[in-house]
């Protein structure tokens, strides 16, 4: 039982890790692409950072829901935690993806 547990938290650790380096690199490629002027959906602000931000809530409030599944907390905890956490997780995962893109090509 408790390798099954040590498991899922790799996995789950790993599939976080992988949606901070997905959304980390979408908003550079994107961020990049607007300032060369590149690809023209990325004049969009919408494109360039309300996209790649929602995805990466999406995915860590799936990540996240999976993390609370197995507590026996109540439904309210679980859900209080899961919007709480995936909202603190997607902002530091906004500011850490805007600290090269801005820093390489100013703003």
């Amino acid at each position: 039982m408790t390798s099954l547990r040590t498991r899922n938290r790799l996995v789950l650790s790993g599939a976080a890790l992988l949606v901070f380096a997905s959304h980390f690199t979408m908003q550079f490629l994107l961020y990049r692409a607007r300032v060369f002027g590149v690809f023209t959906l990325a004049d969009s602000d919408v494109v360039v950072f309300l996209v790649p931000f929602l995805l990466a809530l999406s995915a860590y409030g799936v990540i996240l829901y999976r993390v609370v599944a197995s507590k026996t907390w109540s439904a309210l905890g679980k859900v209080t935690f899961v919007v709480l956490v995936t909202i603190v997780v997607g902002f530091l995962s906004f500011w850490a993806s805007m600290l090269v893109p801005i820093n390489v090509y100013g703003t």
